[in-house]
């Protein structure tokens, strides 16, 4: 059995990665995702890097949000069901 190496941000690229996380956004992530940054693994720390602020972080969860609602409305989901 392998174990993929990004499911553990205990690597010292992931311990970077999540140091410059606290350092840039602090309790935003918390705040926006309800989740620790240390709990984070090595591949969502990589992807959080990139965001220059929490807002863009924001932003991207809205879109993604509405993309999974249109695509679920228009498969015949009712929008109520989930909510």
């Amino acid at each position: 059995m392998t174990i993929d190496p990004g499911l553990f941000a205990d690597d010292e690229v992931g311990q970077q990665h999540s140091e410059f996380i606290e350092a840039r956004f602090g309790d935003e992530i918390k705040d926006i995702f309800g989740i620790h940054i240390p709990a984070l693994t090595a591949n969502e720390a990589s992807y959080l890097v990139g965001f220059r602020a929490a807002d863009e972080i924001r932003n991207r969860c809205a879109k993604a949000e509405k993309e999974t609602v249109k695509r679920l409305l228009s498969r015949g989901y009712s929008r109520s069901a989930g909510q």
